[in-house]
């Protein structure tokens, strides 16, 4: 059941692709004229309804997330198709989702979701004004680029995030080095990991010297878990060196 759920999360927003030609599909039939803003109105309260619900979430529920996020997308749409779609002054809105998408799930999910966006708009090209039309297009592409200006800016804010910390600590005093340490959170986290995998450890390295009456497999086992975890301490001493301060070390 789990790794069922986990792959439906997955391909979930692979499907986002597919609501422009849904709604666009709806807004076909002749009574839609009739629900469009009644539609609206209810997405809307559903969605905002849902930000609280996912907001207040104890433990995130990828698969809520995705649902909720396709609600709202499908609420986005209603809007731009009930205002002129093509010609709705609100259809940068679809630009800002197309971004989104690539910064949340993956930059194919965006790039298929503006796809079919084109596919659409390209009816809506007139004779009076080709040119024009066209650019506007090709405009949308300009958010998956975007995107990844935005996604590597976050990573290198992100990366930087230590030494914006190193660098409020040589402002304050703190108390002890503990209190130091733990105003950090890459550098708390690093300490709590290797102390469990010390601990571990030792625990795996004493019952290998002291269990010559556990069986054959069980002392097999204690020596792999003793190496794995020295392996893992390894790991962690290197990406100490290449990535905390020195300060901390």
């Amino acid at each position: 059941m789990l790794i069922k759920q986990f792959h439906l999360v997955q391909i979930l927003p692979y499907f986002f692709a597919g609501l422009p030609f849904f709604v666009t599909g709806l807004a076909s039939f002749p009574w839609y004229t009739q629900i469009s803003t009644p539609l609206f109105i209810i997405l809307l309260v559903i969605s905002l309804v849902g930000a609280f619900v996912v907001t207040a979430q104890k433990e995130q529920y990828m698969l809520l997330n995705r649902i909720y996020f396709a609600i709202v997308l499908t609420m986005l749409l209603v809007l731009v198709q009930n205002t002129g779609w093509f010609y709705s002054p609100l259809l940068f809105i679809l630009y800002l989702a197309t971004i989104a998408l690539c910064l949340l799930y993956s930059y194919i999910c965006g790039s298929l979701f503006l796809a079919s966006i084109a596919v659409l708009c390209i009816s809506y090209i007139g004779r009076a004004t080709p040119v024009y039309d066209f650019i506007r297009i090709a405009a949308f592409f300009t958010a998956i680029p975007l995107a990844v200006v935005f996604s590597r800016e976050f990573l290198r804010l992100k990366e930087n995030e230590k030494q914006i910390l190193i660098l409020k600590d040589e402002r304050e005093q703190y108390k002890n080095e503990l209190e130091r340490l733990h105003s950090n959170k890459l550098i708390w986290n690093d300490v709590m990991l290797r102390q469990s995998l010390a601990t571990a450890r030792n625990f795996a390295y004493y019952w290998d010297s002291n269990g010559a009456g556990l069986p054959t497999k069980l002392q097999r086992d204690l020596k792999r878990l003793a190496k794995k975890l020295d392996e893992s301490l390894v790991t962690i001493k290197e990406f100490e060196k290449k990535s905390v301060d020195e300060t901390y070390l």
